[in-house]
């Protein structure tokens, strides 16, 4: 207790403060999950029925054909099966179909039904479920990835030795990208004990994507 003054009303303080960030933290998350159609439970088949009852359920036939999105099947050789990944204009990726269908009513709840309505309606036309079967196929006789994108027409195989390879290089990106959020969330959270209290302000803001 220098100068005579007592420092526990400034860490109670600070941890107080550092609640606060944690609480706005989890807060923020949850809506970033919502965001993306990252719901659980009854809220998430709530959402699937409401897209359902106006679009049907999704094929993948359809979502092959939507706009811009990239399409990969991926020959698992320990199971002898294909898994199919869309990927959207914006990288996400999206294994299971109900997920997709959980973010896009999502979207539409948010403000952009016209641009789903149209996304779907525009794809529809262009269906062709032997087209689509090529790629599953295709993967299992390559033993590996095959990923094709309709609209530009562009197409991509990868091996099995290849496809380990992308996978280390996407871990270590995600590791990098994680470590550097995480020391941006340090530095913002930095905070020195000072006898005559805190002079910061907002602690409850953070660096997250």
């Amino acid at each position: 207790q220098e100068k005579g003054i007592d420092p526990a009303p400034v860490i109670d303080n600070y941890n107080r403060l550092m609640q606060e960030k944690v609480e706005a933290k989890k807060r923020e998350s949850a809506l970033q999950r919502e965001a993306r159609g990252k719901l659980a439970g009854e809220a998430r088949e709530s959402a699937i029925q409401r897209f359902r009852d106006r679009f049907g359920t999704l094929q993948g036939p359809l979502v092959y054909c939507f706009k811009g999105w990239t399409t990969r099947w991926h020959y698992q050789p320990n199971c002898d099966q294909v898994m199919v990944e869309y990927v959207d204009t914006e990288g996400g990726s999206w294994k299971l179909l109900k997920d997709l269908e959980c973010a896009l009513q999502i979207k539409i709840e948010n403000g952009e039904e016209a641009a789903v309505t149209q996304m779907i309606e525009d794809a529809r036309p262009r269906v062709d479920p032997a087209e689509f079967g090529m790629g599953a196929k295709t993967a299992r006789q390559m033993q590996g990835v095959y990923e094709i994108s309709p609209g530009s027409g562009t197409t991509k195989v990868l091996s099995q030795e290849e496809r380990l390879e992308e996978r280390k290089r996407q871990l270590t990106q995600r590791i990098g990208r994680t470590a550097a959020d995480s020391g941006k969330r340090r530095r913002a959270g930095r905070f020195l004990l000072d006898s005559e209290g805190p002079k910061q302000t907002d602690w409850a803001s953070f660096d997250d994507k």
